[in-house]
């Protein structure tokens, strides 16, 4: 049986796998790693030694090899305008020194998107990622970014007075139709009228002073609508009376 000392030093201090242990020794790799978990020698990630006291003080050397993680692939940053790489960083947890999300660095690698003002790539993709971008047509969508929500004085006067549809605002102002509509919902101007709404409490209110007619009129609803939810609505009312 392998003493806790020996396998400390060869494990922590040699730095030797548990492979390479279990053929020195003539074991297997199972008895090796089932006498490591035993002697609380258990490896962190990123391959730090975790010394299994509480209160213990990483050396600086192994601290240094956990944060700069050696093994991981180095991420670069893109210029989604020039194409042109900015910084290469050492890994994707690194990004977030600059104030990045590396969650949202990583969904824009996998995408092809823009992240913070950037393309992302590993480090030796950087022409499959703009390749991708181009593709997705990036060079449309940050002109679409870049684009300044219109003033409401200009939206009134093109939707209110000149009686301009919201595709033809777009096309003058090169935003999307879409995005007028939502303007004009935001700013108050949008012609569509809402409907008001219809509840049982108010239809039966409504129902003993005005006719069925009247009712659709006011609520901008169908007769025949009118009549199905009376007829629905009294049913229900009438099952509740009964269970009561």
């Amino acid at each position: 049986m392998l003493s806790r000392d020996i396998l400390k030093k060869e494990y922590w201090d040699k730095q030797l796998t548990r492979e390479a242990i279990a053929k020195k020794h003539k074991k297997s790799e199972a008895v090796i790693s089932k006498l490591i978990k035993e002697y609380g020698l258990l490896k962190r990630k990123n391959g730090v030694k975790l010394r299994g006291k509480r209160g213990y003080v990483m050396p600086k050397e192994e601290r240094e090899k956990h944060h700069f993680q050696p093994h991981a692939k180095r991420v670069v940053s893109i210029d989604p305008v020039t194409f042109e790489k900015v910084k290469v960083y050492r890994s994707l947890a690194s990004t977030e020194e600059d104030g990045f999300i590396s969650r949202n660095v990583r969904r824009a690698m996998n995408t092809g998107g823009v992240s913070r003002g950037f393309l992302w790539a590993r480090e030796g993709f950087e022409e499959v990622i703009v390749r991708v971008a181009k593709r997705r047509g990036i060079e449309e969508k940050l002109r679409r970014l870049s684009v300044k929500k219109p003033k409401r004085s200009l939206l009134e006067k093109l939707y209110l007075k000149e009686s301009m549809t919201a595709k033809e605002i777009g096309e003058k102002l090169g935003i999307s139709k879409g995005a007028i509509a939502k303007y004009l919902m935001d700013y108050g101007l949008s012609k569509k009228k809402t409907i008001p709404v219809l509840t049982p409490k108010i239809l039966k209110e409504e129902l003993l002073s005005m006719s069925i007619e009247e009712v659709a009129k006011k609520y901008n609803r169908k007769v025949s609508t009118i009549k199905a939810y009376k007829g629905r609505w009294l049913k229900e009312e009438k099952i509740c009376n009964q269970k009561r």
